[in-house]
């Protein structure tokens, strides 16, 4: 982002830990991108579900002026899920606050709990990535599109990672470091130069997970 002529918004402690702030920094500073652990997000939305009792009886906001409109988070354009599971059924609570789009209907129906919640753009789109502990940042990524959205919706288990972005690749190996076929359960290998030197603080066993040579994981 800060090559290519963006700026990186960081919010304190005090701020990450509140949800109504971290909706109203959203707002205050125009983010386009933003970025989530599923578990976070989650309180996201139920603060995005609540709004605007919620916000407005918070003591600890900085900003009194602040005041939802109809229309929350007009900027954003991608919200990224990453560093544990995300399930379709955190992905239709975010989009079910979702404003109908002129061009498009919305991709999840508006459950009756969120029908006096103010509703959030119709532009934002979630994506789920993997990768984010041991590589710098992430090594895949996938775009949750209505017909990703679709196929899931039944489906109790969480959303696929995607396909490797450009400069990583993804091996799936057995316990002898060879290739395995399609289906078939193995352990993930990942190569590029993303991939970390290793953990702070070394100890025993801090190297276990790093192969030597072309293939790092």
């Amino acid at each position: 982002a800060l090559l290519r002529g963006g700026k990186g918004v960081l919010l304190g402690g005090g701020v990450v830990k509140n949800p109504e702030l971290v909706i109203e920094s959203l707002e205050k500073h125009k983010v386009t991108i933003f970025s989530q652990t599923p578990s976070s997000f989650k309180n996201i939305c139920q603060a995005l579900e609540n709004l605007p009792s919620s916000l407005s009886s918070t003591a600890s906001s900085p900003s009194r002026s602040f005041s939802p409109s109809p229309s929350l988070l007009c900027s954003l354009r991608w919200v990224l899920l990453a560093g544990e599971a995300f399930t379709y059924q955190s992905a239709s609570r975010f989009l079910s606050l979702q404003l109908p789009s002129s061009l498009s209907p919305p991709l999840i129906s508006p459950s009756s709990s969120s029908s006096s919640s103010p509703k959030i753009s119709p532009n934002i789109r979630l994506a789920n990535l993997y990768g984010a502990t041991e590589l710098t940042i992430h090594l895949t990524f996938l775009s949750l599109s209505p017909s990703i959205l679709s196929l899931w919706s039944s489906r109790p288990h969480s959303f696929p990672v995607g396909s490797p972005l450009p400069g990583h690749s993804l091996l799936i190996v057995d316990k002898e470091g060879k290739e395995v076929g399609n289906g078939v359960v193995g352990e993930i290998v990942v190569v590029g130069e993303g991939v970390c030197g290793g953990y702070m603080g070394g100890g025993q066993g801090v190297r276990e997970g790093w192969v030597e040579g072309e293939r790092k994981k």
